[in-house]
């Protein structure tokens, strides 16, 4: 009766030779064969196809008559065709003589269970794959902080394997002066109900530190209690250094905007203080604000092609329109300049040229111009002199060096280069042409290093 009432499990026997003889309301109720169908047919029915093939039937018979029993978990099949797992044994049934007369096989049914445990098993795999295919470094907390597991990606980062990165272990990547930081952070975790901060994390390989973004959630149970925390550490020692790049551009962008507008203002001021028409400032000013328009453009090129002194002289003498390179000679190494010194040196080279297309060498048929230059070591550093010499002169050109040299070109020269860029400057006219020399240095001093 207790037999006959077990629905929960298969209880079946079966002869020598493994054929079915009882079949009990148990193994109907698992397998779906009444006794009528399953009584005299060969056991071995309801082991799957596969199983079959590899003798799985056949080994399980010998071990049990081998040892007296074996055991029977695995897939079955059901009448209708679906699956069924069994957890359970086979026992062999001896008679008084110790031979094998049959066997008895008992197993539950536990095929529920069995896919849960395969849905888990699948879901952990498919996590697992997401997890270690993440560019991040994941980890797992306990509610103190310590670490119960760390991901391959943490352990390639760092060099340290998950066995020396649980507990606190983990702190021995991170940079000695943001410990405290991460520490307080988990102190306020539980009752933030989020964990947030960043920290340097050391890269194995290289010992170098990167800035980490390092973000957990809890983990709750039913009752919302926090049982752990899961936590990702992003990399962004690349997003923090763009940041930094960028508010020091927005800083020197204010700065040169500021800068500009005050010159934009003295053109403006010297070129209606030494006009006498608004045509006349009309004109001159345009070639100054075109002239300072240039620098502008070299200046936001200047990150990818450093600005040259060759590169200034050219751009003043081709902004005066076809010249006759015959009568133009440019001559000197291939110098960058500091940027903060491109813009002032510019608009003097502009004024220089101007005066030389309408009062100067290039305004006569017969007159030459030679721009040479060199760099000289001296014991304060680099040096680059610049000597502009121009070999004939308008009869126009007044002795009084004309307004164009006496007024804001020559004020540009002989007092704004020396005070902006500490300069030496000569500014000469002669009877045989104008001869202007320009002395300044190429390397930044520390004062102009700083902020």
């Amino acid at each position: 009766m207790i037999v006959e009432a077990a629905h929960d499990y298969a209880i079946f026997t079966t002869d020598a030779v493994d054929r079915i003889i009882d079949w009990l309301p148990g193994a109907e109720a698992v397998f779906g064969w009444t006794a009528e169908e399953a009584k005299g047919r060969s056991a071995n029915m309801l082991f799957t196809p596969e199983d079959r093939a590899r003798g799985e039937d056949v080994k399980e018979i010998e071990t049990a008559r081998r040892e007296g029993a074996a055991p029977n978990v695995r897939w079955h099949v059901h009448k209708d065709g679906s699956r069924v797992f069994i957890e359970g044994s086979v026992t062999s049934v001896r008679g008084p003589d110790g031979q094998v007369h049959g066997f008895l096989k008992i197993g539950q049914d536990v095929t529920e269970r069995r896919r849960n445990e395969e849905r888990i098993r699948e879901s952990e795999t498919r996590l697992r794959a997401v997890i270690e295919g993440i560019p991040q470094l994941v980890w797992q907390a306990a509610l103190d902080g310590s670490w119960i597991w760390s991901s391959p990606q943490w352990s390639e980062f760092t060099g340290l394997p998950t066995e020396r990165s649980v507990g606190f272990g983990w702190q021995d990547a991170v940079h000695p002066d943001d410990r405290p930081l991460a520490l307080k952070a988990w102190s306020e975790a539980h009752e933030a109900g989020a964990f947030k901060t960043e920290y340097r994390i050391r890269h194995g390989h290289t010992d170098n530190y990167r800035w980490f973004a390092i973000r957990a959630a809890p983990v709750r149970d039913t009752a919302g209690e926090i049982l752990s925390w899961l936590g990702t550490s992003t990399d962004i020692d690349t997003l923090r250094r763009m940041q930094q790049r960028q508010e020091v551009m927005v800083t020197e962008l204010q700065h040169r905007t500021r800068n500009l507008i005050a010159v934009v203002q003295s053109i403006a001021g010297q070129t209606m203080s030494t006009s006498r028409t608004m045509e006349q400032f009309q004109s001159q000013f345009n070639d100054r604000l075109a002239a300072l328009a240039r620098v502008q453009g070299l200046l936001s090129r200047s990150a990818q092609e450093p600005i040259t002194i060759a590169t200034l002289v050219r751009v003043a003498l081709d902004a005066l329109g076809a010249i006759d390179r015959t009568r133009v000679t440019i001559s000197g190494p291939n110098v960058p300049l500091r940027n903060s010194s491109v813009q002032t040196l510019a608009l003097a080279l502009h004024e220089l040229a101007t005066n030389a297309r309408e009062y100067g060498a290039l305004a006569i048929l017969t007159g030459r111009l030679d721009v040479i230059w060199q760099v000289r070591m001296l014991p304060s550093g680099r040096q680059l002199e610049l000597v502009w010499i121009e070999h004939g002169r308008s009869p126009e050109q007044p002795d009084t060096q004309g307004e164009q040299t006496g007024g804001y070109g020559r004020r540009l020269i002989e007092r704004a280069l020396p005070y902006a860029l500490s300069a030496t400057t000569t500014f000469e006219l002669r009877d045989t042409g104008v001869r202007c020399t320009i002395s300044l240095p190429l390397d930044t001093t520390e004062a102009e290093q700083a902020p």
